[in-house]
């Protein structure tokens, strides 16, 4: 590629506009702009009324963009308060999250992610389902009805919201109440637990401890995910 030397630039490599503008892959007018921010530096020629630019800063330049343009590419694009992702860590509503998991349930996440304090979490107070699931035969509840767990949940939420009037409550202490009811029928689905069970008490990582056979680590380890 050509270059032009100059008494201006000490000794180093200088690029036409045009020049720089290919090697940057940028337009002339993106080029000027650079320059009137103040992002890359031009020079006068003693013979020519075209400023030129410093390969070796122009190179930086490029190499600097490109690593923007990667960390960009990590970085969320949409506006939120409920996450934030900021010098390599990341956060729950200001709290961070790896700090949060060393001693939060999921219900105390989630209240978080509501807009309520983690102390609001627990189970719905008030709340005593009444729903069943039909059985075959006239039994109790079998566990191969419906047949698989995405049915099972469906099934006990839409009854749920048949019964909890409570629900159309959408201040936020009425959305955190319903969210912990949701969540508390959804892991009793996945234990295929009658509703209303005593064990809805407990916090979801112990219910599904109980219900693998896990000792106080695994439990702790369930919590963690």
């Amino acid at each position: 590629m050509p270059s032009t030397k100059g008494n201006s630039s000490s000794d180093g490599e200088l690029l036409s506009a045009r020049e720089t503008a290919r090697r940057l892959g940028v337009k002339l007018d993106t080029l000027y702009a650079y320059v009137s921010r103040g992002l890359l530096r031009s020079v006068a020629m003693a013979d020519s009324r075209e400023r030129h630019y410093p390969a070796d800063e122009v190179e930086r330049f490029r190499l600097g963009r490109r690593a923007d343009r990667a960390r960009q590419a990590l970085m969320p694009v949409i506006d939120t308060g409920i996450s934030l992702i900021e010098n390599g860590r990341f956060y729950y509503r200001g709290v961070d999250a790896l700090a949060l998991a060393d001693t939060a349930s999921l219900e105390e996440a989630a209240t978080l992610l509501w807009g309520g304090d983690i102390g609001q979490a627990g189970p719905a107070p008030g709340l005593t389902p009444t729903l069943s699931f039909p059985a075959r035969g006239g039994g109790s509840v079998r566990a191969d009805w419906p047949p698989g767990l995405i049915e099972r949940c469906q099934i006990r939420l839409a009854r749920l919201a048949a019964e909890d009037l409570a629900a159309l409550d959408l201040t936020q202490t009425g959305v955190i109440r319903t969210g912990c009811a949701i969540l508390s029928e959804l892991v009793g689905c996945v234990g295929d637990e009658a509703p209303g069970s005593a064990a809805a008490e407990e916090p979801a990582h112990r219910r599904l401890a109980a219900l693998w056979r896990l000792d106080a680590a695994g439990a702790d380890l369930v919590r963690r995910c």
